[in-house]
């Protein structure tokens, strides 16, 4: 199963999230994952060395603009291509971040708050949702509800 995490934060933000993709890596049969972070979260040494990310692919969208929009849709498009996802999970809670997850797999999951944002991300890019209370906590409810599991799975500390 090919899966596609979806994280535009800093390392430290993404940090909290990797106990999360490290549980669906040990739980999930033949799970390959694929990072999909900010270029500056790419390089750092501590992702490099991490052994549940199959590929990093760093993304610089921190300058998009109707301009280059087209460009960057395409390079998505691209790995699409390459690789072929079964999931694509966002964890960041951004528009873009949905934008980008959408173009990546069929199948969507991510967490929204409930607003205007929230209601555009649950109509047009996911197929699963969580409602954020706690962010933590909606994270461990999205990985649960994204992979079907009937029990929410134990976390490692």
């Amino acid at each position: 199963m090919r899966i596609a995490i979806v994280n535009l934060e800093p390392y430290d933000q993404l940090e909290k999230t990797l106990k999360y993709i490290q549980n669906i890596h040990d739980n999930v049969i033949g799970a390959q994952i694929d990072l999909f972070c900010d270029d500056k979260v790419a390089l750092d040494e501590r992702l490099q060395n991490n052994p549940l990310f199959k590929n990093i692919y760093p993304q610089k969208l921190d300058n998009l603009s109707l301009f280059n929009f087209r460009a960057k849709y395409k390079s998505l498009r691209y790995y699409t291509k390459i690789n072929r996802y079964h999931i694509s999970i966002d964890t960041q809670n951004t528009l873009l971040s949905a934008f980008v997850t959408y173009i990546l797999a069929g199948n969507t999951g991510g967490i929204i708050e409930n607003n205007f944002d929230g209601y555009i991300k649950k109509k047009f890019f996911y197929d699963e949702y969580v409602e954020i209370t706690n962010k933590e906590e909606s994270i461990y409810s999205l990985f649960s509800n994204v992979f079907g599991f009937e029990n929410e799975f134990a976390i490692e500390s």
